[in-house]
């Protein structure tokens, strides 16, 4: 009677650690990322959250980032056989994307996007495909804010874009704007009127209304919005070479991670091995970034433009520091510049300021 008791109990164990396993297994593992929009500014680096519940291992599984809001079969991350894997990779995110593979063996599935564009803005979905239970995907949406862009070039939007309406019935599918304000639009007189009226729903729209009216712009309205970038890029790159000229001096003094730099211009083939290898061997990063300006001076603005963008990744703070230095030394020299042309923009508490700090110095003198 023990053994057929036994056996029974045996038996009935065993059925219970099958059932357990069928229902504990693949079929519920779950895909869990961010409910609402992440939110960045143009040139962030952001994360895209997104996790295996209950945790487990993804290193030996296939990983896919994709736009949903897309046409295209192409990626924007593929992990594959233990690997990130290029082959099929939308271009555009080439180079910008990773997972944290350290994490991975717990079920982080997040996407590291870095440089974020205004055209990044969309649908992201992860995705395990070879899973075939329901709930192993998940989507997050990205939304960049792209008020910079239309204040920059308010007015070339207002006497350039003719596809007004399609832009106001993209918004209003969306819920991004009222019926009234559409009506508003459509009744106002030239496409320059329109845009004016919508302007207006614009400065009292959120990030997303703005962000969406730039999607927008680039489906209806792509060559002009190609030509604004580009125009936007040159204004950048000439920005960010005036900051690397005019602060040549504090940089030299106080850029601590020069070597880093260098490694990553000459990965990107922007300064030769030769140079690299000099810089690296120099004593002090005073000798280092001395090393490192010299060839900054010989590769133009391109080299310039990649050096500032690299520094403003590692040293933050150092960059916006400076920045907001330089922006006060050219706000004081446009003043000097309207007085000399006969223009008085000094406020009273700003002409006292500057008399007490005329009388210091001649104190001191």
């Amino acid at each position: 009677m023990k053994t057929i008791l036994a056996s029974a109990s045996l038996c009935f164990g065993i059925l219970f650690m099958c059932v357990s396993f069928s229902t504990t297994g693949s079929s519920q593992i779950q895909v869990v990322g961010q409910t609402g929009p992440v939110v960045a500014k143009e040139g962030d680096d952001i994360i895209l959250p997104c996790s295996l519940v209950p945790k487990g291992s993804v290193e030996d599984t296939i990983v896919e980032w994709t736009r949903s809001d897309l046409n295209t079969n192409k990626k924007v991350h593929l992990y594959k056989d233990g690997k990130d894997t290029v082959g099929d990779q939308i271009p555009g995110y080439m180079t910008r994307t990773s997972l944290f593979k350290e994490e991975m063996k717990t079920g982080n599935i997040s996407l590291k996007l870095s440089g974020v564009k205004l055209s990044d803005t969309g649908n992201y979905t992860c995705r395990l495909p070879k899973e075939n239970s329901q709930g192993t995907e998940t989507t997050i949406r990205l939304i960049v804010d792209a008020t910079t862009f239309l204040n920059i070039f308010r007015n070339d939007l207002i006497w350039n874009v003719t596809k007004v309406m399609p832009i106001v019935n993209g918004l209003l599918e969306t819920g991004l704007i009222q019926k009234k304000v559409k009506s508003m639009i459509s009744t106002a007189g030239t496409h320059q009127d329109q845009m004016r009226q919508l302007f207006q729903a614009l400065d009292e729209g959120d990030v997303e209304m703005k962000s969406a009216f730039y999607s927008l712009l680039c489906k209806h309205e792509p060559d002009l919005t190609g030509k604004l970038e580009k125009r936007k890029q040159q204004l950048e790159e000439q920005d960010a070479v005036d900051f690397v000229n005019s602060t040549r001096d504090d940089l030299i003094q106080k850029v601590t991670n020069v070597t880093l730099i260098a490694d990553r211009l000459l990965q990107k083939g922007l300064i030769l091995e030769e140079v690299y290898s000099g810089i690296s061997t120099a004593e002090s990063s005073q000798d280092q970034m001395i090393l490192l300006f010299h060839a900054l001076d010989e590769g133009g603005s391109e080299v310039k433009s990649a050096f500032y963008r690299i520094l403003l990744e590692h040293q933050p703070v150092l960059v916006q520091d400076l920045g907001g230095l330089l922006r006060n030394n050219r706000k004081l020299e446009q003043k000097i510049k309207d007085l000399q042309g006969g223009v008085f923009p000094w406020s009273r508490w700003e002409v006292a300021v500057l008399i007490i700090c005329l009388l210091a110095l001649l104190a001191v003198g």
